[in-house]
Parts: structure tokens; sequence; C-alpha cells
């Protein structure tokens, strides 16, 4: 008997250490460093037995802290500070300047991309949290300002749990400040449950793929050009405040679907089938911020135009021969309020703040 109760003490006395110990674990977004130092058996079931309660404190910890982050960027804009009556932010599916990472020489690629950088308020290199995947990690991070590492686990999946209720985001502020918000996204709303998650980030209206029947297709997604005509129809139809978040699909992989043996269109270009078709659409890309701009100068209103990209694309052999895996993209910010700046390599939860910066210096 008296073994037994002092088995039962010893056992009780180890669980009580274990469950301690397992929620003094400071788990990050890092699984490989997390294994590192927990062991990968204890990782597993500190996320398992304390999955409800992790996610409840990072919610609420995040929370407050965009919301102090609101009342830092409602100080610094203040209601009787004056901002363009359109502000068009373009999340690019993989875009970054490709030349970066291939030696393409005699070709006109991005020539409206570097025009758009001669002229932007800020440009340069995009630290992303995102390689060749995962769009909603960077727009999360654009659309609230909040780091990434700042959100655990959560971090691979932000709307999965964090944008289930009412969230402080960019778009809520300028919803406050008497904009129109929406979004457009020719994919299908629900996809990473978007729908839902942009009612509790701020956006009023979501046009999706439904709204684009009989689009032009350079590939499996609607194309780039098709888009850009939708962004400058809604800005034309939209008489007051519009803050315009789009996301692109044209460019997204796996380009060896659309292998067609075709070399690329111009320039010398390195003999990698996967980046002849990801420049097909890149060109496409950068008609769209030609024709938008070209708008945008004649329409006659006040505005900041952003474009970045979500993500390298993932372009294995051109990348890694060019030695170059890492998470940037790049931006611009052009506004007719304000001259050319200087390059400015930034984080993409820096953007917005960035964008606002060059367009409505704080007052």
């Amino acid at each position: 008997l008296l073994a037994g109760l002092g088995t039962c003490l010893f056992n009780a006395r180890a669980a009580e250490y274990f469950c301690g110990e397992l929620l003094r674990m400071d788990a990050g977004a890092d699984p490989a460093s997390d294994a590192a130092r927990y062991g990968v058996l204890p990782l597993l079931f500190a996320h398992m037995v304390l999955r409800r309660s992790r996610r409840a404190r990072t919610r609420e910890r995040v929370r407050a802290a965009q919301q102090a982050f609101g009342q830092e960027v409602q100080r610094a804009y203040p209601d009787t500070h004056g901002l363009p009556e359109l502000i068009i932010a373009i999340q690019a599916e993989s875009f970054f300047d490709v030349r970066r990472a291939a030696p393409i020489t005699g070709t006109t690629i991005l020539e409206n991309y570097d025009r758009a950088v001669g002229r932007a308020a800020a440009h340069g290199r995009l630290l992303v949290p995102a390689w060749g995947a995962y769009t909603i990690r960077t727009e999360y991070s654009f659309l609230t300002g909040t780091v990434p590492e700042s959100l655990g686990l959560e971090a691979f999946n932000p709307y999965s749990y964090l944008a289930r209720q009412p969230s402080w985001s960019y778009a809520t502020w300028l919803r406050t400040r008497g904009y129109s918000t929406v979004c457009v996204h020719p994919y299908y709303a629900d996809f990473f449950g978007r729908a839902r998650a942009y009612r509790q980030l701020g956006i009023d209206r979501f046009i999706d793929v439904r709204d684009f029947a009989g689009a032009d297709r350079p590939g499996a997604y609607v194309g780039d050009r098709a888009f850009g005509d939708r962004v400058r129809i809604l800005c034309e139809q939209q008489s007051g405040s519009l803050f315009l978040f789009g996301i692109t699909m044209e460019a997204h992989g796996p380009f060896f679907l659309e292998y067609d043996g075709r070399r690329a269109e111009d320039g010398d270009v390195p003999d990698d089938p996967d980046l002849v078709v990801y420049l097909r659409h890149l060109r496409n890309t950068d008609a769209m911020i030609g024709s938008l701009l070209t708008y945008l100068d004649g329409c006659g209103r006040s505005f900041v135009f952003c474009l970045y990209g979500d993500h390298p694309p993932s372009l294995p052999g051109t990348c890694k021969s060019a030695d170059m895996i890492d998470h940037s993209t790049d931006y611009f910010i052009v506004s007719n309020r304000t001259a050319g700046g200087t390059n400015r390599d930034i984080a993409a939860h820096e953007l917005f703040r960035t964008l606002l910066d060059s367009a409505a210096p704080p007052g």
C-alpha cells in the first residue's frame, strides 16, 4: 500500500513538473530550432496538449500589440492630416526583379517596372516571410504591420486562427477615415479562408474569381492584364476615397505544367524551362504596371500606388545556379504627391507605413 501511494505521489509530482515545463516552452515558428532545443517528441506532445491555450495566448498577445500599433499610427496620422484619395496596393504573385538571379540581357522584360522605380518615392528589396508559396504570410504582415516572428506557430497561416475575430489593420483604420475598402483577387474567396479573414480585417468588398468570367488566362490563372483592367474600372467607379488591395494570380506556379517547348520571347535567357514560363508571365505583370500608372497619372486624383512581390518564385534551377535562395522580393511606391526617393530595403511589415510616409509625411 505504501509503495503504491509512493508511486502515485511520484507520478503526480512528475506530471506536475512535466506540465510546468511544457507551459514554459517558448516554441516559435522555426520547427528545426525548436526540435533541437526541446526534442522532437516533447515538442509534438506540447503542441498537441497545449494547442488551444497556446493559440489563445498568442491571439491575445498579438491583438494587444496590434491595438498599440494602431494607436501609434493614429497619432502619426491624425484625422486632420490628409491622405491621397486613391491608395492602391498590389501584391503581385511571385514578383521580383529576376535580373538579380538570371543573366538576362538585351531584353525589355521590366521596362515599366524600371520607369516606376525611377520615379518612386521609395523602392528596394522587400524581406518577406515566405519562399515559393504561402502568400498569406506576407499579406497579413503588410495589412497589419505585424512582425511574423511575434506570431509563434500562427505565422505559418495567420488566417486559420488569428483572423477569426475582428483585428486591427490598416484597412480597418482607413475605413474609419472614410475610405471604401476593397480587395481584388482572381481566385476563390474561400481559399485560405480569405473571405472570412478579410471581414475581420476591415475589407468591405471582396471581388474574387467569380467576377472574372471570360477573362484572359495566359496560363492556369486569370492574367495580370485583365486584373489591371478590373482595378482601373473599380477606381473609375469609386467617386470617394478608396483603398484597393489587389492580389494577382498569373505568375503562380508550378511552371512545369506550362512547358510547351517555346523559348524566351527575346533577350539572352538561361536555358531553364521554368524561367522561360515565368518570364512570359512577368512580361504581363510589367504591362499591368505600365497601364495602371498611365491611368493613375491621367485620372486627376491624388494617389499612391504600391506594388510588391509576395514571395520569390519557385525557380530552383535558376536560383540555385545564382546562389540566390533568399526571402526577398522587390517593391516600389509611386505617388503624385511626392518626388522620387531613394533605394530603401525594408521588411513586409514595414511596407504599409512606408507607403503612408511616401504619400503623406506624418503630421
